[in-house]
């Protein structure tokens, strides 16, 4: 009991330290401002206040248009990337809280950003400079601006990530990657997932490969759901393009998922990945349970094997009932 009051009483020590020690001149001398942002502290977090035309938590970032009240825009990351989804609120960026985020949030933001769909979206730690204006925010999907989902009020949040999200437009992306299965057989349900990208076709490295992934190619193929994928289904002679691919399963193409970047694996041309589609739309009552690895012919073989001794075990059984019951 009295090591629990110790701790609570440290606590409140070090929460105050933190809220006295140092003032806005302390914490601004770092200049984490940029291009001539004034710095002011508030509340205990450091804010940036943007020269015209410049935005962003640290006023990185540029554009030649004034924000506009619930703008969005994709800001500079700590990784140098454009991908942390900040709005506009009371003349201030800010970013938004990743709790309860959903893809339906992001298909609106993207549209709101002047995008077909969604790439992924994810979470990315807060720096501690700037709002973070919404949190918990719960989007249907028609809403046309991302501030005019319900959310729990601007400024009102908990301890949080940052939302991340990077929007394509989907005619640019499938016209320049294409996606094809190849094998000996003519069918173009099954072979060899293969990949045209920078004019020249490569595999796919089955390390980490999945059924979600296996069920966004049959979709962009046109199929309905795979029945078996796994490595087995031939060797390709090109590049291996993709590693360590990981799909949602919303997904319109493979491109689209979460992966290595073009080129970069550590595979050989014996883990390329293939795939077997089911060829027609499965309908709602029928049950369906996929292959999760693509049996091996031998084993095929086997089985057919072990289908026609029982067969025949059967057949001999119901002979000699007969033969028996005429005889009596």
């Amino acid at each position: 009991m009295h090591c629990l009051l110790i701790y609570f009483i440290l606590i409140a020590i070090f929460q105050s330290t933190i809220l006295v020690v140092g003032t806005s001149d302390d914490y601004c001398a770092l200049r984490p401002c940029q291009n001539n942002g004034t710095c002011t502290l508030i509340n205990g977090r450091v804010h940036c206040s943007c020269r015209s035309s410049y935005y962003g938590t640290r006023c990185r970032d540029y554009t030649a248009n004034p924000a506009k009240e619930g703008q969005l825009h994709l800001a500079s990351s700590t990784t140098g990337r454009k991908e942390r989804l900040e709005i506009y609120h009371n003349n201030n960026w800010g970013s938004i809280c990743n709790s309860g985020f959903s893809i339906l949030n992001a298909e609106v933001a993207c549209k709101q950003l002047g995008y077909s769909t969604v790439k992924h979206y994810g979470g990315i730690k807060h720096d501690e400079i700037g709002y973070i204006w919404l949190s918990n925010v719960n989007c249907k999907g028609y809403e046309s601006s991302l501030s005019d989902c319900a959310h729990l009020g601007w400024g009102v949040h908990f301890d949080c990530f940052d939302v991340t999200l990077t929007c394509y437009n989907e005619t640019e992306l499938e016209s320049a990657i294409q996606i094809r299965l190849e094998n000996t057989h003519g069918l173009n349900s099954t072979g060899l997932v293969q990949i045209l990208y920078n004019g020249k076709w490569g595999s796919v490295c089955s390390q980490n490969f999945d059924y979600t992934d296996a069920s966004v190619i049959c979709r962009h193929l046109g199929f309905s759901k795979p029945i078996a994928y796994g490595p087995g289904y031939g060797k390709g002679n090109g590049t291996i393009w993709l590693n360590n691919i990981r799909c949602n399963g919303y997904e319109s193409s493979i491109t689209a998922c979460n992966h290595d970047d073009w080129g970069v694996h550590d595979c050989k041309h014996d883990e390329d990945i293939g795939i077997t589609c089911f060829d027609r739309i499965i309908q709602e009552n029928e049950s369906f349970t996929p292959i999760r690895q693509r049996r091996s012919e031998s084993y095929k073989r086997f089985l057919a094997q072990e289908q026609v001794c029982v067969i025949f075990i059967y057949c001999q059984s119901v002979v000699k009932f007969l033969i028996f019951d005429s005889n009596g």
